[in-house]
C-alpha cells in the first residue's frame, strides 16, 4: 500500500467511526463493518435494538464530548469547544453534523477530512501540502482527540454495551496506530498537556454534598468517568435508593442515603476501587507518555483524595 492509499484508508476508517459514533450501527454501515472484521461481538442484532443501545449509551450515559472530559463545568461548550471550533476554522473544515464541534463524531470527521486531503496532495504530487496535512493531523491528535479519547473509550467499556464497546475500542486502536505512524519524533504534543487544578474539598468549610458530587462527576478532576448507570449499579450493590433525576442528582441522593444507612465509608471505598481500575487501564495503554502521565497522576491523586474524604467524614461523624 503506497502513501496515497494509506492516507485514503485512514480517511475512510475515520469517516466510518465518525458515522458509528454519531448514528450508531445502522443497516447501511453494518455490511461495511462486517467486511472489515473489526468486531468480536455478533452484529446481527435487530436495528431498533442497536439504535436503542446507541441512545442509551451516548444519549444518557457516556456523553462523548471533549468539553465533558476535559472541562470542569460539566456542561457542553465553553473554552474547550471554542478551541476545537477554532482549529476547524484554521484548517477550513465545516462539519455537516448538527452536534457540537467537540463531539467525538465530528472530531473523527475532521481527521477523515485531513487524511483525505493528504491523499489528494499525494495524488497531485504536492509534497509541501502533504507535510502540512500530516502536521495538522498530528496537531489535532496531540492537542485534542488523543487527550480525551482513551478516557471516553474506557467509560464506554464500563457500560458493557457489546458491539459499541468493540467499536469504541477499535476506534482508539486506529488513532493510536495512526499517531505512531505519523512518526516517533513527533510523539510529544505540540503543547504541554495538563488537567485542570483540583479544588481542595477538605480545606473549604463550605464544601457541600453538591460540591463533592460535582468533583466525582468531573473527569478532569478525578481521572475517571461515572455514568448514570454506574451510579445506579453502585446503589443497587449496597441496596440503597438513589432516586431520580440527572447524574448529579442521582449521585447526591446516593451519597445522602449512604450516609443515612452508615454506608458512606463503603461507598467511597468503591469510588477508590474505580479509580484504581482506571489507573491500571492507563498503565497498560500505549498512549504517548506526555498524555498518559497527567491522567495517571490525576488518578493517583484521586485515590488519596477519596481516602481522605472518607476518613474525614468518619472521624467527624459528619451528616451530609
Amino acid at each position: 500500500m503506497d502513501g496515497k492509499q494509506k492516507a485514503l484508508a485512514y480517511s475512510r476508517a475515520y469517516d466510518l467511526f465518525a458515522q458509528l459514533y454519531t448514528h450508531g450501527l445502522t443497516d447501511d454501515l453494518r455490511p461495511i463493518l462486517d467486511s472489515l472484521s473489526l468486531l468480536e461481538q455478533d452484529s446481527t442484532s435487530d436495528s431498533e435494538q442497536l439504535a436503542a443501545q446507541h441512545y442509551q449509551l451516548f444519549g444518557r450515559n457516556v456523553f462523548p464530548y471533549e468539553s465533558i472530559f476535559l472541562g470542569t463545568e460539566g456542561l457542553l461548550g465553553g473554552e474547550v469547544t471554542e478551541s476545537v471550533a477554532a482549529f476547524y476554522h484554521e484548517v477550513g473544515f465545516s462539519a455537516t453534523s448538527h452536534e457540537n464541534a467537540d463531539h467525538i463524531g465530528v472530531e473523527f470527521s475532521l481527521m477523515a477530512f485531513l487524511c483525505g486531503a493528504e491523499s489528494d496532495a499525494l495524488a497531485d504530487k504536492v509534497p509541501h501540502h502533504v507535510q502540512r496535512m500530516r502536521h495538522l493531523q498530528r496537531r489535532f491528535l496531540d492537542e485534542h482527540l488523543l487527550l480525551w479519547l482513551a478516557s471516553c473509550v474506557k467509560a464506554v467499556q464500563e457500560q458493557g454495551q457489546g458491539i459499541y464497546t468493540d467499536i469504541a475500542t477499535q476506534s482508539l486502536a486506529l488513532v493510536l496506530e495512526h499517531r505512531q505512524q505519523l512518526g516517533d519524533d513527533l510523539m510529544l504534543p505540540t503543547s504541554v498537556f495538563a488537567l485542570a487544578d483540583v479544588p481542595n474539598l477538605l480545606t473549604d468549610e463550605k464544601t457541600s454534598l453538591r460540591d463533592i458530587a460535582h468533583y466525582l462527576l468531573t473527569p478532569a478532576y478525578t481521572g475517571f468517568f461515572l455514568s448514570s448507570d454506574d451510579i445506579k449499579r453502585l446503589g443497587a450493590k449496597f441496596r440503597v435508593p438513589h432516586g431520580f433525576g440527572n447524574r448529579q442528582q442521582i449521585l447526591i441522593n446516593l451519597l445522602r442515603t449512604a450516609a443515612d444507612y452508615d454506608l458512606f465509608e463503603a461507598v467511597f471505598e468503591e469510588f477508590s476501587i474505580i479509580a484504581k481500575n482506571w489507573l491500571q487501564y492507563y498503565e497498560n495503554l500505549m498512549l504517548p507518555q506526555a498524555i498518559k502521565t497527567p491522567w495517571m497522576a490525576r488518578l493517583s491523586h484521586s485515590i488519596t483524595t477519596l481516602s481522605d474524604l472518607r476518613q474525614t467524614a468518619i472521624e467527624a461523624n459528619t451528616e451530609i
